[in-house]
């Protein structure tokens, strides 16, 4: 399952920026810093800050997410699509966080969790009937108004927060993630939709 072999990659280049940044040895190989790629350089540094991270909770947080959500996606939308939408919606986090940052030279980020954002929400879009649990909320919430919250609140942070959490990212790859879920879909939106819809009934 190609989900396995993303958590093995993120591991792995995890650790290489961990001692990275333990040793403080050529660490930007491992940031996505919008104003270095805005003049031509570090693209090596947007590429990997999609498999690194911070620190150990920041890569929990993200393979828990990801070793439950992205064997959906790959059961009902499949592997290319697993691929496509977690590569999209790398790229589409960065753009967001470039369009914000690329003036900004002491700006810089790392974290798989743009993709992760998007494998989650094209999870919920999927799998509708599916139930989310979220850390310190004691009841379960249903997928669409999960979706619908993480968006809102990924977007109210971004412009609230002064934060070292780039929720800029969360929202493009979120964004990203939804879009392509709907797309790749068996069903499309269709069964997202309905459960609005049965609650104005």
């Amino acid at each position: 399952m190609l989900t396995y072999w993303i958590i093995g990659a993120n591991t792995i280049i995890s650790y290489f920026a961990y001692k990275a940044f333990s040793e403080n040895d050529r660490v930007d190989r491992f940031l996505f810093r919008p104003f270095a790629i805005s003049r031509g350089k570090d693209f090596t540094g947007a590429i990997l800050s999609n498999f690194s991270h911070a620190n150990f909770f920041h890569f929990l947080f993200n393979m828990i997410t990801l070793y439950y959500f992205g064997p959906v996606v790959e059961k009902l939308g499949g592997k290319i699509a697993f691929m496509i939408i977690y590569i999209a919606s790398g790229i589409t986090s960065m753009f967001f966080a470039y369009h914000r940052h690329k003036d900004d030279y002491r700006y810089s980020a790392l974290g798989a969790s743009g993709c992760i954002s998007g494998i989650l929400l094209s999870a919920t879009v999927m799998y509708p009937s599916m139930n989310v649990y979220f850390l310190f909320i004691p009841f379960p919430i249903p997928a669409p108004a999960f979706a619908i919250l993480f968006i809102l609140a990924s977007y109210y942070f971004m412009e609230s927060s002064e934060s070292h959490i780039a929720h800029d990212a969360h929202l493009g790859g979120a964004l990203a993630g939804f879009i392509l879920g709907g797309f790749f879909s068996p069903r499309g939106f269709s069964e997202f939709f309905n459960f609005f819809l049965r609650i104005l009934k």
